[in-house]
């Protein structure tokens, strides 16, 4: 039986069907030069295409989208597309990959691929965890590899060159005896607090996660709400592959307790969590091998071993 919600393989390349979404997506199908990022875009649209949901009548919600292929791809076979993003911060305008850019806003046709449907396109600013549109509007919602990165200081690096480090909140701690912090910013400030509280003892150091609900449960129970009854959610995010702990990669317990059941959404199958030894053995190593080295398929970042799950999700 074929998993449809499950990791990357390399196997996939080896199937020309998926070869063919590949080429329909203009991305490159040299197996020498396979990348998750690829992947989840192709897994995406083959996935939808074997369950036969991609219609004419059908309208399409793109979550954390940027200016991803698949919006393009989208406008030519279905009623309407409506690609959302922040467009800013550090995955707009280059600083982190331009996945984002704001212009995209105004001028989508600077980044199709391929020939579309522009005026089946509508791009406009959302925030995924509050998303602006009613219930059950969307027959299709995509968000691939996007919502691990919601609540996130996104341009916390550029804004603010010294946000970790030591020197950097104590000259906070001067003015408050307590520091606190909720959500992501607990995350980053984990490998500080040690040496802040050495050169600090007399302040009082707590970070606090005081946040009653995670932004990606959040974004995925606003992705269940738009979606009509009977539609189709598309979810790719980070998975965790060893037993090292990462606020941004989900394990596979964490990957249900935070985003499949809060979304009260059903797989439409049993996510495939296999992946070949031959890959678990040569990780991407991050970020000295970020760009250009390849199969990019598992990533390792500060210990972590990572790569990407697509579900495909009923509601």
């Amino acid at each position: 039986m074929e998993h449809l919600s499950k990791l990357p393989n390399p196997s996939d390349w080896d199937n020309r069907e998926w070869i063919k979404v590949a080429e329909e997506l203009a991305l490159t199908t040299d197996k020498t030069k396979m990348h998750r990022k690829n992947w989840e875009w192709i897994q995406c649209i083959y996935g939808l295409k074997k369950l036969g949901y991609i219609k004419p009548d059908f309208s399409v919600l793109g979550v954390g989208c940027g200016h991803e292929p698949v919006i393009y791809y989208f406008t030519n076979y279905v009623k309407k597309v409506v690609a959302t993003d922040v467009y800013d911060g550090s995955f707009a305008e280059g600083s982190i990959g331009g996945e984002a850019n704001s212009d995209m806003l105004t001028n989508p046709d600077k980044y199709a691929p391929f020939p579309y449907k522009r005026e089946r396109l509508v791009v406009e600013r959302a925030d995924g965890t509050n998303l602006p549109y009613e219930d059950n509007t969307f027959d299709i919602v995509f968000s691939l590899c996007a919502i691990e990165h919601f609540g996130e200081p996104r341009d916390i690096g550029n804004q603010y060159p010294d946000f970790g480090s030591a020197s950097y909140w104590l000259k906070i701690l001067k003015k408050s005896a307590v520091l606190t912090c909720n959500g992501d910013f607990a995350n980053l400030l984990k490998k500080v607090v040690v040496t802040i509280k050495k050169a600090f003892r007399k302040k009082a150091v707590r970070t606090i996660d005081n946040s009653a609900e995670r932004p990606p449960t959040k974004a995925m129970k606003e992705i269940a709400r738009v979606l009509k009854h009977g539609g189709i959610a598309v979810i790719s995010t980070e998975y965790l592959l060893n037993d090292k702990p990462h606020g941004s990669f989900f394990s596979k317990d964490r990957l249900f307790s935070e985003l499949i059941i809060p979304s009260k959404l059903k797989l439409i199958d049993e996510i495939n969590f296999s992946m070949p030894d031959s890959m678990l053995k040569k990780p991407i190593k991050l970020p000295e091998e970020m760009f250009n080295v390849f199969p990019h398929l598992v990533l390792q970042f500060q210990g972590a071993l990572f790569t990407s799950v697509i579900l495909f999700l009923v509601k």
